[in-house]
């Protein structure tokens, strides 16, 4: 078998070429990222193996789907768990990523910058018709005039002036761009000046033309510096030797740059459109790149930058293509804008600042001060454009163990942009604003008081294990070689964090004046970026930071939730976070996880009040213990799994919601009451029964009238009974109240009647009778010693159930139980001498027929007088069942003379036998009664006939005028016959015998 690997890591040939191999047959299995999920034709495919659970639904049927397109075989797809929540959860409950549903994308046409990027495009394209040229058909060389076959620097990184860059920004000048803006500005309904977007436009496009020409002069630099080296060397061919290698790379590199599509880099650059998809992209350079003479080589290692910050950084290792790559340090490091920030240790208030030497004594939030000395000082980072590897090193083979990703730091926001609107609510405050910078860095990875990154200032090596331990003075150089050129570099390094810079839309909210004050936050507040980072700031946190911590964790991700759902957008497309105040409380952070923000943020602001109580239902709602992928969990956020508590956010949200949004039925059933689907319950009350502690439950009668099981009666004895077996063991009976007692009318009613009196004698149900007719209503605590009430509540479009899981809000309800509790009733009165019930179950045993009919009570039955009648309904009536009856009715008082009667019903799900032979097996198993033949009459109802739905009745009639009537809730199919003239239960069930003699002797039988 031959594998290889097929990812985005490769070029675009390189994958074509395996792909064509596959179709072929010359390599069997493909090891794939998500590439193979964007509609790439592989052809014929077997079976899918996936190393994880996908992170959402669509993501399974992208990857599972590939299988099976074109094959007559069963197509398979086999999924690996690893030891994380998010993989265990789907473990256990595969169904709900295997049959799940996919949200509709949704669009905000309306927001500046989606608007903005359009136009622009718009523009770009006009301009390039004039030229007859498409965009998809521009390369950056052409665009700027870069000759890659003789490349030379480009002065003051300006784009000469006969370029077409140069010529865009003149038409851009023109009237032509202006008529052009204004009329796409009226078809998007837009409000922004033409002036003003196309001065921005202008801004955004310069910077653009300085990032990729600078990218151009620096390899040009490089190149020139290595042709000198070659040149010096004379007839050295074996020194020689390696310079030329690293020469023909940076031509390669130079020509991947000239070779670049412009409408790729104006995205990437944020300057164009796109969705989905990575914009701000770092690469990472190897030595490898010049093996395969296509456009873009044979590697190409992007990331997103916040990826490429753990993945990308020194000293990360990188497989690719079956070998491991390492990446030693930063590109062009002296052309990166060194900035500075500050976090504090205490409370995490975070700062950026513009000069190296200051020193915070202060924290300006919590006013605390720094411990230590260098805890005062500011971080210096820089924003990476590009890393690289050693080009003068062979790839090492593939480790069995996966290189583990760098941990970089939370999100922090760095600045709030330009606040466009605020709202002012009874409890909270709101203000959204556009294009707010948010950040994140890379530290290194060495931990100490002065963590950071040792980066040469000359080539961008990273230093860092040659100065640990050794103090350097920052100036000083260290003897090191040139990562690229190969040659060996003098340059002095510096201390940094590699940093990233984002925007995007964004909404701060702060709870004020509140029933409730949310608890203080103390301590480090963590918050990772995704999966894929880890905590690394060191903190002291207090003793009472956990919970203030993870409340407010836990807030943030109910927010997060409740706004996907409120605005119908996927989950990951919002993110978010909260920072510290001077009052010792927190704000909250919700940002649009997409390029540039996509108007969501300012739509949580108008719909807040709803985002509030969805947040609400969907922490009080929830049935998990602390938290759950149906309430706060997601893939991203699995690192703080732990940390979340539902329960904290919902007693926090309780009062707040009952005071913006107050519900009058809620109110009135409890504190801390909510809505729930008749569904949900349905689905839940039998654990909570089966798990009770103490139960009362008020019932208007035994008898469902509204379908609560599925749009099926409830079967409110199975739920009572499963309550006493539980509560039995805790020594607490069931309480339970009944406006109407059932009559002793029917089958069902004589057992329910019966299993009531017999629960009363154990001393497991005490009974209650009310006047008070109402919905039902119960409260429950758990063995778990949750508390739970639940009331049915009557609206137009049905009914729902209100629940509340405060323990205050189950006293409200238990309180109101109990003064229903009019008149105990005792077993007595349920009494009905002329009903016995039986109960049947598998610890009977072996027994033999005469003891099975005696313990089934049907000795009494058929014992005294001559049997004149019998009669047997069942709807599902074959041979097997007959042969067992026919055992159980022989007696002497059955003579030639008794009538049997036998009715029964087709089965259309059952086409194995027709009806004549159906009744000719049941003649014959029933011909051992010795009656005539004459006397027994078989009758098989058409299915659709609306009779013998409830029957599985057998009657006997007698010459003394006794009528015995024996309900078998399961037919005699419990009954299986283990080897010969013994007999067996199979599963418990329950026999109701009435008779109409005056008999007062009535008992319940149950072994």
């Amino acid at each position: 078998m031959r594998s290889q690997e097929h990812t985005a890591q490769l070029g675009t040939e390189e994958l074509a070429k395996r792909e064509n191999n596959f179709r072929q047959g010359k390599i069997n299995l493909l090891s794939c990222s998500t590439t193979l999920e964007m509609g790439v034709d592989i052809g014929e495919l077997q079976a899918v193996v996936l190393r994880n659970f996908p992170p959402h639904v669509s993501n399974y049927q992208q990857r599972a789907g590939r299988a099976g397109r074109r094959t007559d075989g069963v197509a398979v797809t086999l999924m690996y768990g690893q030891r994380r929540p998010h993989d265990r959860f789907y473990f256990e409950e595969p169904e709900r990523l295997i049959a799940g549903t996919n949200q509709i994308p949704r669009l905000d046409p309306t927001n500046a910058q989606i608007q903005q990027r359009h136009i622009r495009a718009e523009l770009l394209s006009a301009f390039l018709s004039t030229q007859g040229i498409g965009a998809e058909k521009v390369r950056i060389g052409d665009f700027f005039e870069l000759n890659h076959d003789n490349p030379v620097t480009i002065q003051d990184s300006q784009s000469p002036e006969t370029s077409m860059a140069a010529q865009f920004v003149g038409w851009l000048h023109n009237d032509n761009a202006r008529e052009l803006t204004h009329e796409w500005l009226e078809r998007l309904q837009g409000n922004m000046p033409v002036n003003s977007l196309i001065s921005a436009f202008l801004d955004e496009f310069n910077r653009f033309v300085g990032e990729q020409l600078g990218d151009w002069n620096e390899l040009v630099d490089l190149l020139m510096t290595c042709v000198r080296d070659i040149d010096a060397l004379g007839f050295n061919l074996k020194e020689r030797k390696p310079l030329e290698k690293r020469r023909d790379g940076l031509l390669s590199e130079l020509h991947k740059v000239a070779s670049r599509q412009l409408h790729d880099q104006l995205v990437q650059a944020s300057i164009l459109p796109i969705y989905g998809f990575p914009i701000d992209v770092v690469r990472l350079l190897t030595g490898k790149s010049n093996e395969f003479k296509s456009s873009q080589g044979r590697h190409r290692l992007e990331r997103d930058r916040r990826l490429a910050l753990s993945e990308y950084a020194p000293g990360q290792d990188i497989v690719v293509d079956d070998r491991v790559y390492q990446s030693v340090g930063v590109l062009r490091p002296s052309d990166l804008e060194e900035r500075y920030y500050w976090v504090c240790k205490h409370c995490n208030h975070f700062d950026r600042y513009g000069d190296p030497d200051i020193t915070v004594e202060e924290c300006p939030t919590c006013h605390q001060r720094p411990n230590k000395t260098h805890d005062q000082k500011v971080y210096a980072y820089r924003v990476p454009k590009a890393f690289m590897t050693d080009w003068s090193k062979e790839a090492q083979v593939t480790p069995y163990l996966k290189p583990l990703r760098q941990p970089t730091s939370q999100v922090f926001l760095a600045s709030a942009g330009q606040p466009s609107e605020t709202w002012v609510g009874i409890v909270y405050k709101l203000t959204s604003s556009r294009s707010g910078e948010f950040f994140l860095a890379n530290r290194g990875y060495f931990s100490g008081p002065s963590q950071a990154f040792c980066i040469c200032r000359s080539c961008g090596r990273d230093l860092t294990e040659k100065v640990i331990g050794k103090q350097q003075n920052t100036t000083r150089s260290l003897k090191h070689t040139h990562p690229i050129a190969g040659r060996e570099c003098g340059g002095g390094y510096e201390r940094l964090h590699l940093g990233h810079v984002f925007k995007s839309d964004l909404l701060k909210i702060e709870f004020c004046h509140t029933p409730e004050p949310p608890p203080s936050l103390f301590g480090a507040v963590h918050h990772y970026q995704g999966d894929r980072t880890v905590e690394s700031i060191e903190s002291d946190i207090a003793s009472n930071a956990t919970s203030g911590r993870s409340f407010w964790h836990s807030l943030t991700y109910a927010l997060l939730a409740a706004a996907a759902q409120e605005l119908d957008i996927r989950r990951e497309e919002l993110d978010g976070l909260f920072r510290p105040l001077n009052n010792g409380q927190a704000e909250l952070i919700i940002y649009d996880n997409v390029p540039g923000g996509a108007g969501y943020s300012r739509r949580i602001a108008e719909r807040f009040r709803e985002v509030l109580q969805k947040a609400y239902a969907l922490t009080s709602t929830c049935s998990c213990q602390t938290s759950c992928y149906d309430c706060l969990r997601t893939y991203s956020n699995q690192f703080f799994h732990q940390e979340l508590d539902r329960n904290l956010v919902a007693d926090f949200l309780q009062p707040i919601v009952d005071k913006i949004a107050p519900d009058e039925t809620l109110q009135n059933f409890a504190r801390g009451s909510y809505r729930v689907s008749l569904g949900s319950v349905t689905d839940t009350l039998p654990v909570l029964f089966r798990t009770a502690q103490t139960a009362t439950i008020y019932l208007p009668q035994m008898q469902d009238e509204w379908k609560l099981n599925h749009n099926a009666p409830m079967p409110w004895i199975s739920r009572i009974t499963d309550a006493v077996n539980s509560t039995r063991n805790a020594g607490n009976p069931v309480i339970l109240i009944i406006c109407h007692l059932p009559a002793p009318n029917s089958d069902a009613h004589r057992f329910w009647r019966k299993r009531l009196s017999q629960w009363i004698d154990e001393g497991v149900l005490k009974l209650y009778q009310t006047d008070i007719k109402k919905f039902p209503v119960l409260a429950i605590t758990t063995a778990q010693g949750s508390s739970v009430a639940l009331g049915l509540n009557s609206k137009e479009s049905g009914c729902e159930w209100i629940q509340t899981l405060q323990r205050e809000g189950v006293e409200d309800v238990q309180q109101r139980l109990d003064q229903l509790k009019e008149r105990s009733i005792s077993a007595h009165e349920l009494e009905d001498p002329d009903t016995t019930i039986i109960f049947p179950n598998p610890s009977w045993g072996k027994l033999s027929l005469s003891e099975l009919r005696q313990k089934l009570g049907l000795e009494t039955c058929l014992d005294g007088s001559e049997i004149t009648k019998i009669s047997y309904s069942d709807r599902y009536f074959y041979q097997a069942g007959a042969e067992i009856l026919a055992k159980l009715l022989q007696n002497k008082n059955i003579t030639a003379n008794t009538q049997i009667l036998i009715d029964t019903k087709e089965n259309s799900r059952d086409r194995s036998i027709s009806t004549s032979d159906r009744k000719r097996q049941l003649e014959k198993a029933l011909a051992s009664l010795n009656i005539g033949k004459s006397n027994l009459k078989i009758a098989v109802y058409p299915d659709r006939t609306s009779r013998l739905e409830h029957g599985r009745i057998l009657e006997v009639w007698r010459t003394d005028g006794s009528h015995h009537r024996i309900f078998f809730d399961k037919g005699v199919d419990f009954i299986e016959e283990s080897n010969k003239d013994y007999y067996r239960i199979k599963e418990s069930t329950h026999i109701v015998i009435s008779r109409s003699s005056n008999s007062k002797n009535s008992k319940i039988i149950d072994r």
